[in-house]
């Protein structure tokens, strides 16, 4: 998409976002809500379930983004039912993640 400069700017993507919620019947000034979360000691069992798998990856993980790229990214680990059980990466993304729940990835989702 290029405006009459030939480059597209910010404003024009952030306007362009915000349609496409309007599109698709989403309120663009609000993060969505996602009803299929685990409860706090759900979520806990399930994490102490997993504990070593969590520990071994998180060694990874931590290589991994101490390579740093300087682009923002978010790694996720989850259960075999698509429940986030760890997340690392960039904080800010980590924050929003948080602010929306804990909730199960849909199935045929690429990535975890």
């Amino acid at each position: 998409m290029e405006n009459q400069y030939g480059e597209i700017t910010d404003r024009e993507i952030i306007q362009d976002a915000k349609q496409q919620c309007k599109d698709k019947g989403m309120n663009p000034a609000f993060l969505p809500s996602h009803p299929d979360r685990l409860d706090p000691e759900t979520l806990a069992a399930r994490r102490e379930k997993y504990k070593d798998y969590i520990e071994v990856t998180q060694t990874f993980v931590r290589k991994f983004l101490s390579s740093g790229s300087g682009n923002p990214v978010i790694i996720t680990l989850t259960d075999e039912d698509g429940y986030v059980l760890d997340l690392a990466g960039d904080p800010a993304i980590i924050e929003t993640v948080r602010e929306t729940g804990n909730r199960r990835r849909d199935r045929g989702t690429a990535g975890a």
